[in-house]
């Protein structure tokens, strides 16, 4: 009864789902995810990192997030404020 009332069944259907790969060519990611303290960097320009890879850590005993790659690829720029990966 409940949900003839509400009309629920206006609204069931089926949806449509696109499976899509995205393969970016290049990412920049934050070193500051949050209220903590920003990440420092431990890779240089010119280092190859694997996705997964840890990127940036944060001091002991400071609220943070550590940094990791998203794509595999080759660090083209790190800033206070980022790092850039190139596939």
């Amino acid at each position: 009864m409940l949900r003839k009332r509400l009309k629920v069944e206006d609204y069931e259907a089926d949806t449509p789902y696109d499976d899509v790969s995205l393969k970016p060519r290049r990412v920049r990611i934050l070193l500051k995810q949050h209220a903590g303290q920003p990440a420092a960097a431990l890779v240089r320009p010119g280092d190859r990192v694997t996705a997964g890879q840890r990127m940036g850590d944060v001091e002991a005993n400071q609220l943070g997030a550590a940094i990791h790659a998203s794509i595999d690829g080759a660090v083209t720029s790190v800033t206070d404020a980022a790092i850039e990966i190139t596939a």
